[in-house]
């Protein structure tokens, strides 16, 4: 499906209290100069790396929080 989403910025809506940002979407369209459909080139780096996000602590036992700070540090 051809779809160009375009980002409007932040806009005041009537009984919002804060600013919700809009969008503009059009079907059959293309931007040729729109970030959005340029692909990002990614470099390989030289060397192997990994990358560990934070772990969460879903037992109900609060001392094994350590265990999760642990997987993250090491």
């Amino acid at each position: 499906m051809d779809v160009v989403c375009q980002d409007l910025g932040m806009h005041q809506m009537k009984n919002i209290t804060q600013p919700v940002r809009a969008y503009c979407i059009k079907l059959g369209q293309s931007l040729p100069d729109s970030p959005q459909n340029e692909k990002p080139t990614l470099t390989v780096p030289q060397k192997p790396s990994i990358a560990v996000l934070a772990f969460t602590n879903l037992s109900s036992d609060p001392e094994q929080e350590y265990f999760a700070d642990g997987i993250v540090e090491t």
